[in-house]
């Protein structure tokens, strides 16, 4: 019986690279190969699947069922994801989870960018209103952080909390980088 295990080619990222000194201290590491063509958002590919295969599967998990095990999967299609994505303007809204510290100060930190027109977001955590955020012009050609402090009763006992942002109605929808909860400085 032959138990050798097979494993398949795999052409994975970059495997060359230049390393540069720069100032004392500062190392440069490059890839020898050129940034090929890129999308100039996320969303530009999520659209060009939707369109190319709209009913193939772009993220699935299993049913989590009460006792512990798992069901069926739940699955959510190119066409789907990008359909929720365009919802998100003119009132729609997104969400998504991220870890807590219990009973312990927290910010929440969101990555805008800075030449938003006029534009902004309802921020909610856990169903319960934390912010509006109007956003026009803040830093423009910049990323901008903005930290909203997480009130006590929020995260009181929690793990985790439920993140949604919804637009606003009648404005373009805040177009966010990143959002991170950060501890809060004592």
């Amino acid at each position: 019986m032959n138990t050798a295990v097979r494993y398949r080619p795999l052409a994975f990222g970059v495997t060359r690279a230049v390393l540069r000194e720069g100032a004392p201290g500062t190392r440069y590491l490059q890839a020898e190969a050129r940034l090929g063509p890129y999308a100039e958002r996320m969303t530009d590919r999520l659209r060009h699947w939707a369109e190319a295969a709209p009913d193939r599967t772009f993220i699935a998990r299993r049913e989590r069922l009460p006792g512990g095990g798992t069901g069926d999967w739940i699955r959510l299609s190119y066409a789907d994801a990008h359909r929720k994505a365009r919802s998100i303007g003119n009132g729609g809204w997104f969400e998504y989870s991220l870890k807590v510290l219990p009973d312990t100060a927290q910010l929440l930190r969101f990555t805008y960018w800075g030449d938003e027109p006029d534009s902004g977001a309802v921020i909610l955590i856990d169903g319960q209103p934390l912010l509006t955020q109007p956003l026009t012009k803040l830093k423009p050609g910049q990323f901008v952080d903005i930290d909203t402090p997480i009130p006590a009763a929020a995260l009181k006992g929690k793990s985790k909390v439920t993140i949604r942002i919804q637009s606003l109605p009648d404005k373009k929808p805040a177009r966010f980088f990143s959002s991170s909860i950060v501890k809060a400085e004592k």
